[in-house]
């Protein structure tokens, strides 16, 4: 897919930067059809990133219910994956109001909805519907998988997991520690029950991996799984 180009904070438009602090700014896109722009900046209050969208023609910032009523209908797409049909939608995050493309992996019979997944829109690099669905229908079937495994193996797996999780939300100006959520405690106890029992040997390997202390990284575990 074509990478999409990021506009520096110099270059936006003087209105543009107006609305935004600069200490805040975290990334804009430019949307060539509409002549919009898309602005990321550091929501303190939540700990994430604010995603705007910017009308030039209007001279402000489109709201919510704007930018939802301007979202394209859903649609099935002629592409199956291993079978399955998919259905692509497009939603607004709670809060956030970051754009994702949304996909429903059905059922060709029965047209039931087997899984969801989705992708966050405005990343320089989206990727391939198929690759995205595939990764999905392999998480679907991953527990079996897993139950498998040998303890290092296991331990390997999360460290590597954790580290993608990590810089991930490094990428929107989130602090790296906020991913130790029960959110997550949730999901790695649905794949792993005994998770506890092997987190401490996949922080000391993901501190080696992060260059950074281990403690700290534990520490930052016991708040965030109280």
């Amino acid at each position: 897919m074509a990478m999409r180009e990021r506009v520096p904070f110099a270059s936006l438009p003087a209105e543009v930067r107006a609305i935004v602090e600069t200490d805040d700014f975290i990334k804009a896109y430019a949307l060539p059809d509409s002549g919009n722009y898309i602005l990321w900046t550091r929501n303190r209050f939540l700990g994430k990133q604010q995603e705007n969208e910017f009308s030039v023609e209007l001279g402000r910032s489109l709201d919510r219910e704007e930018r939802e009523k301007m979202l394209p209908a859903s649609q099935k797409l002629a592409l199956k994956v291993r079978g399955f049909s998919i259905v692509k939608g497009f939603r607004l995050e709670e809060g956030t109001d970051c754009l994702y493309e949304t996909y429903a992996v059905c059922d060709p019979e029965s047209q039931q909805t087997v899984l969801e997944c989705e992708q966050i829109v405005f990343v320089p690099t989206m990727r391939a519907i198929v690759d995205v669905v595939d990764d999905a229908l392999d998480k679907l079937m991953f527990p079996q998988e897993y139950a498998g495994w040998s303890e290092d193996e296991k331990v390997m797996h999360w460290t590597q997991f954790l580290y993608r999780v990590r810089r991930q939300t490094g990428e929107t100006g989130s602090d790296p520690n906020t991913v130790f959520d029960t959110a997550l405690l949730e999901y790695m106890s649905s794949i792993d029950p005994n998770i506890r029992s092997i987190i401490h040997q996949v922080l000391d390997r993901l501190a080696g991996m992060e260059v950074v202390s281990a403690a700290d990284l534990n520490i930052a575990l016991k708040k965030g799984w109280r």
